[in-house]
This record gives C-alpha cells, structure tokens and sequence, in this order.
C-alpha cells in the first residue's frame, strides 16, 4: 500500500512540476532606467549639475561611492567618475591623515605638484567651488595651498 502511494504522490509531483514549467513567460516588462541624477547632470545651469548634488549632500562625494565604487572607478553604477575627474582617486579614506598613503599632500607631490585637478571642483582659487570643504580652512595662507610654506614649512 506505502507503494502505490508513493508511486502516486511521485506521479502527482511530477505532472506539477511539468504543468508549472511547461510555458516559457515572454511578456515580461522591461527594467525601466533608473536615473537618480536626474536631468541635466552635466550642465552647470541646472539645479541637477552633479557637482551641485555633491555639495549639498551631508556626506559629500562619498555618497557617490555608494554606487560609483570606492575608487569612484564605475562600481554598480558602470559610470565612473575618473573618466571626466582623473584626480578623484585622491579622495580615498585617509585624505587628511599626513600619516595615510592615501593623504591629498602625498598624491599632489606624486603627480608633480599639479593643482589644476583640485581646482576643477575646489575652484582656481580653492575656496570651495562646486564642493565643500574649501581647502582655505586649513591652508590659510595668501594663495592657499599653493603659498610656499605649505611644502617648504615657516619662510
């Protein structure tokens, strides 16, 4: 008796298993494009110009890391960000430690004391720009972080 119910509860398992998988679903509705920037992400007028987002962000450019990768490379998002910033890789965790591989004083003397890229979101005279903070609350100085002393120490 155990065997014919068995026999049967097989039998019945396996024409569900058949009915439930016998047709291929093709009208499934595509993935609509997700656009958390929204429009106009590249034009400095507009109130979605990205550096705008990142300066009223509470955490600034590290949100963009949530989906840009930590090296701001592509990650989840496949845009990175290094593409139009080369210098953004600089802004890794231990900027500010002197002590960090990853120090901003460390990258700009390994790229030949070029600026240009800190000014191209910090703004020609480093106060800030599109994105907070302005270099100006630590490097002080006449001409920011460009004054002698902040390589060369006191004159």
């Amino acid at each position: 008796m155990t065997k014919i119910v068995l026999t049967y509860i097989t039998l019945i398992l396996a024409f569900l298993l058949v009915a439930a998988c016998s047709e291929l679903n093709t009208d499934i509705p595509s993935v609509p494009k997700i656009n958390t920037h929204g429009d106009s992400l590249y034009s400095s007028t507009s109130k979605n110009f990205h550096p705008k987002t990142i300066a009223n962000s509470p955490n600034g450019m590290y949100d963009c890391s949530e989906c840009h990768a930590a090296d701001f490379s592509g990650g989840t998002a496949k845009a990175g960000c290094n593409k139009c910033h080369p210098t953004i890789n600089v802004h890794l965790s231990g900027i500010l430690d002197p002590a960090s591989n990853n120090f901003h004083g460390k990258y700009i003397r390994n790229d030949q004391w070029e600026m240009s890229g800190c000014q191209s979101c910090h703004a020609e005279n480093y106060s800030g720009g599109y994105v907070s903070p302005t270099c100006l609350n630590c490097h002080n100085n006449a001409a920011g972080p460009e004054n002698c002393t902040t390589c060369h120490g006191s004159p």
